[in-house]
């Protein structure tokens, strides 16, 4: 098996900082698999996708010895690079269709494997640099924590996401309000004809006469109705 040799901060910095022309959308699919697969090839990348560059094995044996395999923390290290580098190219609105929706406690864990693999092959990383690794990849959605968190002083550590990510949720979750079961109306329609009020009627009708008198108009005088037996 070929020895991996992990990447060099440069490489890293100029795969990070290609702009890409667009992001995964659920019907931009194919455009995106060209665009990416493109990238990937060109920077020989792609045998982390199409599994042509596969995971070391984590021990190795030397005569009769077994030893840790250092290419292992490598591979580990690069696919995550790898696998990041795609993440940052799909919209939210796709991300659930591609990875799924992460607990707060994954992501983190995912981060600290992470950091683990790079401490192994002797890039240790800070604890600033981890929460700073771990809120540039939080969703759009976060951008009010993300600000919160780049303020904070002191600066908050990375033990301290979980409950700011778990207490962030919640509060998106508890706000979001509850559909009432539609309840049915009733409604009663009256069969009751309503009997006319023969006074107001002939109160109307006079006060027609004597604006049509005003007008000049001649109309037969009114006479009250009586009642019929």
């Amino acid at each position: 098996m070929a020895t991996i040799v992990a990447f060099t901060t440069q490489e890293k910095n100029s795969h990070n900082s290609h702009k890409f022309a667009f992001t995964l959308l659920p019907m931009n699919y194919g455009n995106w698999k060209a665009m990416i697969e493109h990238f990937l090839v060109f920077n020989n990348l792609f045998g982390y996708v199409d599994g042509t560059i596969t995971c070391s094995e984590f021990k190795v044996s030397t005569g009769d010895a077994i030893t840790d395999n250092p290419s292992y923390p490598r591979w580990i290290c690069n696919d995550a690079h790898v696998h990041m580098i795609i993440i940052s190219t799909i919209s939210k609105y796709a991300f659930q269709h591609v990875q799924g929706d992460e607990t707060p406690l994954t992501y983190l864990a995912c981060a600290q494997e992470y950091a683990t693999a790079l401490a192994n092959i002797g890039e240790h990383v800070k604890d600033k640099d981890l929460v700073l690794f771990v809120i540039s990849g939080l969703h759009e959605e976060y951008n009010g924590l993300k600000s919160t968190l780049l303020a904070r002083h002191p600066p908050i550590t990375f033990i301290e996401l979980h409950a700011f990510l778990s207490d962030h949720d919640y509060m998106i979750n508890k706000n979001i309000p509850d559909v009432p079961t539609s309840q049915p109306h009733v409604f009663t329609a009256s069969t009751e004809t309503p009997s006319p009020n023969i006074s107001n009627l002939h109160s109307q009708l006079q006060f027609l006469h004597n604006m049509a008198s005003q007008l000049g108009f001649q109309l037969n005088p009114i006479a009250p109705q009586s009642a019929t037996p």
